[in-house]
C-alpha cells in the first residue's frame, strides 16, 4: 500500500548520524521504514500475530508444504508421518550425503575458451528443478541399508544397483581418464583426497587417485564420462528407488501453476507472486543443511559469533521430529538429475558444445541434434 518514492540518492557519500539530510533525503529514509511497517501489519492480519510471521521467504514454502503433507487433524496426516518416519539418517549417513551434494554444473568448454563464436543456439530445461521434482523416480523412499563394500564383488555389481536402487557412497577411484576433450564432470572442490591431478579451471580431466562421495546418478554419469582403472567402495548406503510423495508433486504443480497462468493478470498480483516464490523455493527447501552453525550475540564482547551445533543432536531431534515431512536426501538427487540430464546434452553435442550452466547451454549446429532434443521433449511428457 506503500509505494517507494522515486527519485536518485547519492549512495556514495559517506553517511553517520551526524549528517545534515536534505527533507527529501528524510522522505525517502522515512518512506522505506513505511514500506516495512506496512508489509508487517499485513502479515499479521494474513497470519493472525507476529509471531507467526517467518524468519524467511522459504518459511511460507515450508507451512505450504507441511500443511499439504500434514493435514491438521486428517488421518493422511498420520499415514504420511509413519512413512516419512521411517526415513531416518544416521550422522555418517548424512555427513556422506552432505558431501555428495552439488549445485548446478556450469562450466565452458575447453575447446572454446577464449574463442569468439558465431552462429550459435541456446538450448534450455523450462523449470528444470521442479520438473526433476515431479516427473522423475530417483528419489530414496526407504531407510537407508549400509552395505558392506566385501560384497561387492564387482563393477558390475555396482552398476547394477546404481541402476535398480538409489544410493549415495564414499569411493576411491584410480587411474581415471576423461573420455572426452569438450569439459569435464567431476570438481576437483567436491574430491577428498586426490594426487596426480590434471585439471581445466577446476574440473578434473585425469587423476592417479581421488576420493570422493557420489549419488548413484553422479556414479553412472561419471562411468559414462571417464576411463577408470580400479574403483574400491568405502561406504555405500542404499535405498529403494521411487517418486516424491504425491503431495509434494501436487504442490510443486499447483505452485507452478500460477506462475505460468497468473503473469499479467490484473488482481492475481500477489498469487502470481507467492506462486513464484514458492515454485523456487521448494528445492531450496529440500536442500537446507541439517548442522547449520547458529550465529549468537557474546554480550561480553559486544561481538556476533559463529557457534558450531552438535550434529548427533541435530540429526537425533530430525529423526525424531514428528512435524517432518521431507527427507534431506531428496534434495541432493534434484540436481543430480538435472547434471545428468545436462550432461546428456554435452555428450549428443560433442564439439559443438562450448557452454553449459544448471539447465542450459550454448552450441553450435543446432539443426544436426533437433532430433535429439525433440526426442528428450516427448521423453519428459511421457513422464508427466
Amino acid at each position: 500500500k506503500v509505494e517507494k518514492l522515486k527519485g536518485e540518492l547519492d549512495y556514495r557519500q559517506l553517511r553517520h548520524s551526524e549528517t545534515p539530510m536534505t527533507e527529501r533525503e528524510i522522505q525517502y529514509s522515512l518512506n522505506d521504514v513505511l514500506i516495512d511497517a506496512s508489509l508487517i501489519w499485513d502479515r499479521i492480519k494474513s497470519d493472525g500475530n507476529i509471531a507467526r510471521i517467518p524468519m524467511t521467504a522459504t518459511g511460507y514454502t515450508r507451512r505450504l508444504c507441511r500443511n499439504a503433507c500434514l493435514p491438521h487433524r486428517d488421518k493422511s496426516r498420520w499415514k504420511y508421518a509413519r512413512n516419512i518416519a521411517r526415513l531416518s539418517l544416521t550422522v555418517d549417513e548424512y555427513y556422506c550425503a552432505l558431501q555428495a551434494f552439488a549445485g548446478g554444473y556450469c562450466h565452458a568448454s575447453p575447446l572454446s575458451c577464449g574463442a569468439v563464436l558465431d552462429n550459435v543456439a541456446s538450448v534450455d530445461w523450462t523449470s528444470a528443478y521442479p520438473a526433476a521434482m515431479v516427473c522423475e523416480k530417483e528419489y530414496p523412499v526407504s531407510k537407508g541399508i549400509e552395505i558392506d563394500p566385501r560384497k561387492i564383488v564387482s563393477r558390475e555389481t555396482l552398476i547394477q544397483k546404481a541402476r535398480e536402487f538409489a544410493f549415495i557412497g564414499s569411493f576411491e577411484f584410480y587411474d581415471i581418464d576423461s573420455k572426452t576433450e569438450v569439459d569435464y564432470y567431476i570438481s576437483k572442490s567436491k574430491t577428498h583426497n586426490a594426487r596426480g591431478i590434471e585439471e581445466f579451471n577446476g574440473r578434473i580431466a585425469s587423476a592417479e587417485f581421488i576420493q570422493i562421495c557420489l549419488t548413484h546418478l553422479d556414479f553412472l554419469t561419471i562411468l559414462e564420462n571417464y576411463n577408470i582403472g580400479k574403483i574400491r567402495v568405502l561406504r555405500l548406503w542404499q535405498y529403494r528407488k521411487g517418486y516424491l510423495p504425491k503431495e509434494i508433486i501436487e504442490t510443486v504443480l499447483l505452485q507452478y501453476g500460477k506462475k505460468t497462468k497468473l503473469k499479467g493478470v490484473a488482481g492475481m498480483e500477489a498469487e502470481y507472486l507467492n506462486g513464484k516464490r514458492d515454485t523456487n523455493c521448494i528445492y531450496g527447501m529440500l536442500v537446507t543443511q541439517l548442522n547449520r552453525p547458529e550465529v549468537e550475540y557474546n554480550a561480553e564482547t559486544g561481538k556476533w559469533q559463529i557457534v558450531p551445533v552438535d550434529t548427533a543432536e541435530v540429526i537425533e531431534k530430525y529423526n525424531n521430529d514428528q512435524n517432518r515431512f521431507i527427507s534431506y536426501l531428496w534434495g541432493i538427487m534434484v540436481t543430480a538429475i538435472c547434471r545428468r540430464n545436462l550432461w546428456g546434452m554435452i555428450r549428443e553435442c560433442g564439439t559443438d558444445y562450448h557452454y553449459s550452466d544448471t539447465d542450459s547451454g550454448k552450441i553450435s549446429n543446432y539443426e544436426a541434434h533437433e532430433e535429439y532434443f525433440e526426442n528428450l521433449r516427448k521423453e519428459y511428457e511421457s513422464l508427466q
